[in-house]
């Protein structure tokens, strides 16, 4: 079965986009890891290779 962990949690007021809260956190990601996110973070693969996005 999936072994899936919550790495990281960060929030902000108001309203911003999920991928850019992600870049404002300044968060390091292991490149070993699999990150699995959903569509509000497209362009994550382009700074974290091992990630999957729903198409």
């Amino acid at each position: 079965m999936f072994n899936n962990k919550i790495i990281s949690v960060d929030f902000c007021y108001g309203s911003i986009h999920d991928y850019k809260l992600f870049l404002k956190s300044n968060t390091l990601i292991n490149p070993k890891l699999e990150l699995i996110a959903d569509s509000g973070y497209q362009g994550l693969q382009n700074v974290h290779k091992n990630t999957l996005l729903p198409i």
